[in-house]
């Protein structure tokens, strides 16, 4: 990767010096040396950026990609990931419809070859045959006794370190509310919303790329929820006593301790709506 590379990739993504060389464990006088080709950009360096390029909405990563050239590193990885998008999406019934809508806001680093809809897992034992989705663009105002329309929100759930949220850009997806409520052993189909896990902190239960459904409502000791701190979203096991903290599956991450923090439960996890397969 050139400095000049170096340096269309940060502004595109609309980061400074400052935060780029935090990200990468540098110095605001090392990026500029960068970017202005008074030193190479080192491998671990080109790879850290690189991440963090791949959280751009696809159709974004397509647009770097274009300003980059067919020779950069990205733009090849774009150009082969937008192929197992193709494949994916022709065996991925009856989700297939969702191509155009994931293309705009799903993260090229958690995009993979193959999905599986699997689909709709529940996280109650021994569920029912799943409901059928209809996804489309429509008003969520929108609603009949038998179907319910839940929102797939633009945001991601970190099941990890934290994910920042900033906005949110959704579509809606029909269900019909008898097959939902039995299903994922709901009560209500109210406050329903559907959002993507990234990391692994919560592997096996979760995996980054599924996409979950979760429900606004109290949440109970021990259930996995969706929990809000100032700007990042998390996924965990909320633990009431003997003391509040978001647990983790993986026990490769420490519980965060919540006891005189500003948090907001946005909601329980009720089941996995797409699973998907590493």
């Amino acid at each position: 990767m050139t400095g000049k590379e170096f340096k269309t990739i940060r502004e595109y993504m609309g980061l400074s010096q400052n935060t780029v060389a935090d990200r990468l464990e540098l110095t605001t006088r090392q990026i500029s040396r960068i970017e202005n080709s008074l030193s190479p950009v080192k491998h671990y360096q080109e790879n850290k950026l690189l991440h963090l390029a791949k959280q751009l909405p696809i159709s974004k990563a397509r647009e770097l990609a274009d300003i980059l050239g067919e020779e950069s590193t990205f733009t090849k990885e774009v150009r082969e990931m937008d192929k197992k998008l193709s494949n994916s999406f022709e065996a991925l019934s009856p989700l297939n419809n969702l191509k155009k809508d994931l293309d705009s806001f799903s993260p090229l680093s958690y995009l993979s070859k193959s999905f599986n809809t699997f689909p709709f897992v529940s996280l109650t034992q021994n569920p029912p045959p799943p409901p059928t989705p209809k996804p489309h663009i429509a008003d969520p105002t929108s609603s009949s006794d038998s179907k319910v329309s839940i929102p797939f929100y633009e945001v991601y759930a970190s099941a990890g370190e934290g994910y920042e949220n900033e906005s949110a850009i959704s579509f809606f997806v029909d269900f019909n509310k008898a097959e939902l409520k039995s299903f994922y052993n709901l009560v209500s189909t109210l406050n329903l919303s559907i959002i993507r896990v990234v990391g692994d902190s919560m592997t096996p239960l979760l995996n980054g790329g599924d996409l979950v459904l979760i429900q606004k409502r109290e949440v109970r000791d021990g259930e996995a929820c969706v929990c809000r701190i100032e700007k990042d979203l998390y996924i965990k096991r909320l633990q009431k006593l003997p003391s509040l903290r978001l647990l983790s599956e993986n026990k490769n991450y420490q519980p965060i301790d919540l006891e005189g923090k500003a948090y907001e439960i946005v909601g329980v996890v009720v089941g996995i709506v797409l699973k998907k397969i590493y």
